[in-house]
């Protein structure tokens, strides 16, 4: 697994927050499809949410269906999702056409909690790959921004206030980054385990 950028140095990531055309993905990160299912139980909310912002592929759409076909009951538009070749078909007509339609479909928990989990795995893929930031807190503070400031990640950005009012280090900013991806994956393991996944 593997970031499409071999080194992302602080010049590169103000580059791609300026140059960002999805507000939601200042950073351009593709997330590959088959890193995400290892850590979590993916449903169409977070296909639509992934997808419409950048963080997977049109292709991982066509892949999640296909990864349905064996299921005994498939909707019609996983079905056609599934057979359709990615060259054939845009990114919206995926979204519209086939994504958003079946995850309307499903239960409004997977709907709130598709943002937490693309942050989730999204932030696991950047901590596996710290070496290739030169700033790997500052790339946490975009991810922090982009994903409207959420409350769960707070320990670990530089610029927020301590409860204590006492400084740490960026030792101590790892560990908390660490803790958030513990409890995280506990959290989404424990919906896998109600999946019976």
């Amino acid at each position: 697994m593997e970031i499409q950028i071999k080194y992302f140095t602080n010049d590169l990531i103000d580059k791609l927050v300026v140059e960002s055309k999805l507000p939601t993905n200042s950073l351009s990160i593709q997330i590959p499809f088959s890193y995400a299912t290892e850590l979590v139980n993916i449903n169409w909310n977070d296909i639509l949410f992934a997808v419409s912002n950048g963080y997977f592929d049109k292709n991982s759409a066509i892949e999640y269906a296909v990864s349905l076909l064996g299921n005994e009951t498939v909707e019609e538009e996983v079905t056609e999702l599934a057979i359709s070749k990615a060259f054939e078909v845009t990114k919206e007509e995926i979204l519209e056409k086939y994504v958003a339609k079946l995850a309307c479909k499903e239960i409004e928990n997977e709907k709130k909690e598709a943002k937490d989990k693309i942050m989730y795995i999204l932030l696991s893929l950047l901590f596996e790959n710290k070496e290739k930031f030169e700033d790997p807190l500052r790339a946490v503070e975009i991810v922090y921004a982009d994903f409207g400031f959420p409350k769960s990640v707070e320990k670990f950005v530089r610029y927020m206030p301590i409860e204590d009012g006492e400084s740490i280090g960026a030792e101590q900013m790892y560990k908390h980054w660490e803790d958030y991806l513990n409890s995280q994956k506990n959290r989404f393991r424990k919906i896998k385990i109600m999946w019976g996944v």
